[in-house]
C-alpha cells in the first residue's frame, strides 16, 4: 500500500481550503509534504516511520508533529478521494509533548513599552503602529495582514478562524484614535499595513523585520516575533480582568483549556518570585 503525491498535490491543496484551513497551515503542510516525499513519487508505511525517526533525531517535537499532522491530513484526503479506509493504516502518532509549567520567550510589558517607544523615537512609524495593533488587539499575524482601514473606522474587525468559526476583533478606542491619525497621514485607502509598493505586507516579511528592529533596539530578538505580542495582550488582559472565558472568546480559542496557559508565569517571572521569597 503506497501513497502518491505529485498527481494530487493541487487537488489536496483545494481540499484543505475547502476544510477552512488557514493559509499559514496550508503552506506549512505543503512544505512538510514536499520534504517527506522528496523526489519520491510514492511512499509506503516503512518509509514514513523511518522518516519520522530521522526527524525526531534532529527536530523539536512540535516540528515533528507538524510533519505527522501534514501526512495524516494527506491520508484523510486520500481516504476521501478513493473512498477506501484501508489507507488509515498509514497514519502515524504524534509525539507526546510534556506541557511546561511556564511561558517561554514572551515579551514582557516593560519590553513592549521599551520597544514601541524606541520605534517611535527612531521614526519607524509603520512598525510602531503595527506592534501596538498586535499588542492592543491580540490579532494573529495572519489576521493583521488583512486588517483594513474600514475596520479601524468602525472599531472592529470580523475574521473567519479555524474550522470556519467567526470571531470579532475589537479595536480599543485609544488604539483606534492613533490608527486614524496614521491612516490620514499616509492616505491609506484599503489595507492598514502595506509595503513600499502599496501591496499588503506578508507574514514572513513582518517577522523578519521585527527581528531586525529588535536587534537594533537592543531587545532580545527571541521575544520579538508577531505571536509574542498576542501572548503579551493575553497576559495583560488577564492581569486586569480575571475573566478567562471572555479572553478565550476574544482570542478565538475553541477551548478555555487553551487559554489557561496565560494564567502561568514566564520562567523569568517565576525566578524573580523565587529570588524575592527564598531569602533564608
Amino acid at each position: 500500500m503506497k501513497l502518491e503525491l505529485l498527481n494530487y498535490l493541487s487537488e489536496y491543496k483545494k481540499w484543505l481550503k475547502n476544510k477552512n484551513m488557514s493559509n499559514n497551515t496550508i503552506d506549512c503542510y505543503m512544505t512538510r509534504l514536499n520534504d517527506i516525499f522528496k523526489n519520491k513519487h510514492k511512499i509506503d508505511k516503512d518509509y514514513l516511520f523511518l522518516k519520522k525517526a530521522k526527524l525526531e533525531e534532529t527536530m523539536s517535537p512540535r516540528t515533528v508533529n507538524l510533519s505527522v499532522n501534514a501526512i495524516n491530513s494527506y491520508i484523510d484526503f486520500y481516504i476521501e478521494k478513493f473512498e477506501d479506509n484501508v489507507y488509515s493504516r498509514l497514519k502515524m502518532k504524534c509525539i507526546k509533548i510534556t506541557r511546561k509549567n511556564y511561558l517561554e520567550n514572551v515579551i514582557s510589558y516593560q519590553e513592549y513599552l521599551q520597544f514601541t517607544q524606541w520605534l517611535k523615537e527612531n521614526k519607524e512609524y509603520k512598525y510602531y503602529y503595527l506592534v501596538i495593533t498586535l499588542g492592543c488587539t491580540g490579532m494573529r499575524i495572519s489576521e493583521l495582514v488583512k486588517c483594513n482601514v474600514q475596520a479601524v473606522k468602525i472599531g472592529y474587525f470580523d475574521v473567519i478562524g479555524k474550522g470556519g468559526k467567526s470571531r470579532r476583533i475589537y479595536i480599543p478606542k485609544k488604539l483606534q484614535e492613533e490608527l486614524l491619525v496614521y491612516i490620514k497621514d499616509n492616505n491609506l485607502k484599503q489595507f492598514l499595513f502595506t509595503n513600499k509598493d502599496g501591496v499588503k505586507i506578508t507574514e514572513r516579511g513582518v517577522a523578519h523585520q521585527l527581528n531586525e528592529l529588535a536587534k537594533r533596539c537592543g531587545i532580545n530578538e527571541k521575544v520579538v516575533y508577531p505571536h509574542s505580542f498576542r501572548h503579551m495582550y493575553a497576559k495583560q488582559f488577564i492581569s486586569k480582568r480575571q475573566d478567562i472565558a471572555l479572553l478565550a472568546d476574544l482570542l478565538g480559542h475553541s477551548s478555555i483549556e487553551t487559554t489557561r496557559i496565560y494564567l502561568r508565569l514566564t520562567s523569568e517571572e517565576q525566578k524573580q518570585i523565587v529570588d524575592e521569597v527564598v531569602t533564608w
